[in-house]
């Protein structure tokens, strides 16, 4: 486990778009007219469920979905303005992890301007971001300072629950407590002399949590059941994101369960950090 830093933990995670998405230049995109059968082949490679649909000065008119443009191409129809769906959904250059993953759980596909302060994009400039994006390392590496900072939190609110911080290991099982002891002593004979709530891993702390009716309640559950539900789906994420061989998203269910997990995180950490005093709110 990660120790908490005396400095407030900068929440919510902000991600630079810049970082993961392609520029509009590179962008898998529909123009208005004769339809490119290139662009559709990429868009399926790529596994869009939509592409921007541009005009000849480059701006987005909305978006289409990627079976409807292969349906248009394949009748030998033009694209139109009037084949463009329900706008562009635009982004700031910098948004919250979980506001990313939210709106491409619902489009698919988002679109994210330039920085203000940076002059060397011109004014209708806008970068691509899709589902697969996701996969990209930077992303899990957003993901994991969310899990680091929820995890820290948690372990501060135990410790400063329990006067006697050997008291909160002894919720765990023999088994758990057996194995916190050795790493903790193993520490100490190296010199590192730190509360035993330092060795314990995220699923230890939740154990905790649902063990303690202070604690639990602290963290704004109605009940020790209410705390193991929202543990076994955090839990799941953070298992994921540390197993970095196998992709963050291959369907739809594991955005779907990133989306959910994400907000879980974000949502618990945020009442987490109110109670240890490192935000105020």
């Amino acid at each position: 486990m990660h120790h908490m830093a005396t400095r407030a933990p900068s929440v919510p995670v902000m991600i630079e778009l810049a970082d993961i998405s392609t520029p509009r230049e590179q962008a898998i995109v529909a123009r208005i007219g004769k339809i490119d059968h290139a662009v559709i082949d990429a868009a399926i490679e790529a596994r869009f469920q939509a592409v921007p649909v541009l005009d000849s000065d480059d701006r987005c008119l909305g978006m289409i979905d990627v079976p409807h443009l292969a349906q248009l191409a394949a009748k030998g129809e033009v694209l139109t303005p009037e084949h463009a769906d329900g706008g562009c959904v635009r982004l700031p250059h910098l948004v919250p992890v979980t506001s990313l993953v939210s709106a491409l759980a619902e489009s698919g596909v988002i679109l994210h301007t330039s920085d203000p302060h940076d002059e060397s994009f011109p004014p209708d400039w806008f970068g691509i971001v899709s589902v697969a994006d996701l996969n990209r390392p930077i992303f899990r590496a957003h993901v994991y300072q969310m899990m680091v900072i929820l995890e820290t939190s948690l372990g501060q609110l135990i410790m400063d629950e329990f006067g006697d911080d050997w008291g909160a290991i002894r919720l765990l099982s023999e088994g758990n407590q057996k194995r916190v002891r050795e790493f903790w002593e193993e520490e100490r004979d190296e010199g590192v002399d730190l509360s035993p709530i330092t060795t314990v891993t995220l699923s230890d702390l939740f154990h905790i949590a649902a063990e303690s009716n202070r604690v639990w309640n602290l963290m704004g559950f109605a009940g020790p059941a209410e705390s193991r539900t929202v543990a076994y789906q955090i839990n799941d994420l953070r298992n994921v994101i540390m197993h970095p061989v196998r992709p963050l998203i291959v369907n739809r269910k594991d955005l779907m369960d990133l989306d959910a997990g994400l907000r879980a995180v974000e949502s618990l950490t945020t009442v987490l950090l109110k109670r240890i005093g490192m935000v105020t709110g």
